[in-house]
């Protein structure tokens, strides 16, 4: 299941830097979005998206309460989304030959692994 989520994460940042003015319209277009409540399509198909990884995570951390997995899948998705920003500009560029794709790897990971520690605890 880390592999599948590993996997999950290639397949996503390599569609936002293939398609980063794409992707950067859709993303941004919810946070800028002067309505108050988004287009129902839109909104699905965002949650799907979210739930590509839900097998795999559920399964990685199914000690966690279904609540608190619920919580932990929405902060790992808002910080891939928040990253997917940086992928689409080239502010990351300025800090030397930085690999977008390690980077969003190491956050993944680190955060996974963080969860696992705390659910023996």
């Amino acid at each position: 299941a880390y592999k599948s989520l590993n996997r999950y994460l290639d397949g996503f940042v390599t569609f936002v830097l293939a398609n980063q003015n794409l992707w950067f319209l859709l993303f941004n277009f919810h946070l800028r979005c002067p309505i108050k409540r988004l287009v129902r399509q839109y909104v699905y198909r965002l949650v799907l998206i979210m739930q590509i990884w839900e097998p795999s995570f559920n399964e990685v951390f199914k000690t966690i309460k279904p609540k608190e997995r619920r919580l932990s899948m929405q902060v790992l998705w808002l910080a891939m989304f928040s990253m997917s920003s940086f992928l689409t500009t080239p502010i990351l560029d300025r800090f030397g030959k930085i690999n977008k794709k390690t980077v969003c790897k190491l956050l993944l990971n680190t955060y996974l692994a963080g969860l696992a520690a705390l659910k023996k605890d």
